[in-house]
């Protein structure tokens, strides 16, 4: 549920920089600064896309350890 927020979240974020890059006056250093942005913008939601996968799974593996090791 929070990696489906989250994705949620950061995909109407990114929708919204690329409506904002479209609205742009025909300068290219505003564009050049919006364009990194984006780039920054996805490369944090892959960046956050990956430590929420592998925390998860993490914090599962450790969890099943410790109930294998108390009740087995």
């Amino acid at each position: 549920m929070l990696t489906q927020n989250t994705d949620l979240f950061l995909l109407n974020l990114e929708f919204t920089v690329l409506l904002d890059i479209t609205r742009l006056p025909n300068n290219s250093h505003q564009l050049g600064n919006t364009t990194l942005a984006l780039l920054l913008l996805l490369f944090h939601n892959f960046v956050l896309s990956y430590l929420i996968v592998n925390l998860k799974g993490f914090v599962t593996n450790k969890l099943l350890f410790c109930f294998k090791y108390y009740f087995y």
